[in-house]
C-alpha cells in the first residue's frame, strides 16, 4: 500500500518559520511514496519567495508532484502577470505545469488551474482534460487514480469568498468514466472531504 503526503498553500513570504522544520521531520518519518504539493507555494510570486520555496522543497522527501496556484501568478506586476504568469514558477520550481506520476500502485494527474485573468478562481480547460484522460487511458485497471488541482471541486456548505473550479462538472463527469478514485486540492486553507455524488450518480469518491 502506497503512502501519499499532501501539502498545500505553503505561501512562502508569509510562513511561520517555527512550523517548517517540524513538517520536514514528520514527512521524513512517514517516508511517503509520493509528496504532493497542490499550489500556492508563494504569497506574491516574487523571485525571493520562489527561491525560498525551492529550498524548502529540496528538504522534503522525493518523489514530488508539484502544481502552481493562483498566488504563484504575480498580482501587482501586471506585465509579468499577463506576459509570463508562471515564468518564475517554471524557473525556480518546475517547468512542468501539468505533471503526472505513475508507479505500480498509483497514477496521479496534476492539473494547473491558475489563470492570469482571475485573481482567486481557477479553471480546467478542455485541452487539459484531453491530455489527462489520454494518460489515464494507459493505466492498468488495478492502479489507483488520483487527480490533483489547486482550486477545489467542492467547498463546505456556508463557506463564502471561494468558488469551485470552473469546469468542475464536466471534469468530474469525464474523470468518473476513467475511474478516478480521489481528488486532491488546496486553496481553502482548511481540511474538507466530500463525495463526488453531487456531480455523478454512482461515483462517490472523495
Amino acid at each position: 500500500m502506497r503512502t501519499v503526503a499532501h501539502l498545500a498553500d505553503l505561501h512562502f513570504g508569509t510562513t511561520l518559520a517555527a512550523t517548517l522544520a517540524p513538517l520536514v521531520q514528520l514527512l521524513r518519518e512517514l517516508t511517503p511514496d509520493l509528496v504532493i504539493i497542490s499550489g500556492d507555494l508563494t504569497q506574491r510570486a516574487t523571485r525571493a519567495q520562489f527561491i525560498e520555496a525551492h529550498a524548502y522543497l529540496d528538504r522534503l522527501p522525493t518523489p514530488q508532484l508539484v502544481i502552481p496556484g493562483n498566488h504563484d501568478v504575480p498580482l501587482y506586476d501586471v506585465m509579468r502577470r499577463f506576459l509570463s504568469p508562471l515564468g518564475r514558477y517554471r524557473t525556480h520550481i518546475t517547468n512542468e505545469l501539468d505533471p503526472v506520476f505513475l508507479d505500480d500502485e498509483i497514477a496521479v494527474v496534476g492539473i494547473n488551474t491558475a489563470r492570469s485573468l482571475t485573481f482567486k478562481g481557477g479553471a480546467i480547460s478542455e485541452h487539459q482534460l484531453v491530455s489527462s484522460t489520454a494518460f489515464l487511458d494507459t493505466i492498468p485497471p488495478q492502479v489507483a487514480r488520483l487527480v490533483v488541482t489547486h482550486h477545489p471541486f467542492d467547498i463546505p456548505v456556508g463557506l463564502s469568498g471561494v468558488e469551485i473550479v470552473v469546469g468542475a462538472e464536466r471534469a468530474i463527469a469525464t474523470f468518473a468514466r476513467y475511474n478516478v478514485d480521489l481528488f486532491l486540492s488546496g486553496h481553502l486553507h482548511l481540511i474538507h472531504t466530500a463525495g463526488a455524488s453531487r456531480y455523478v450518480t454512482g461515483h462517490d469518491a472523495p
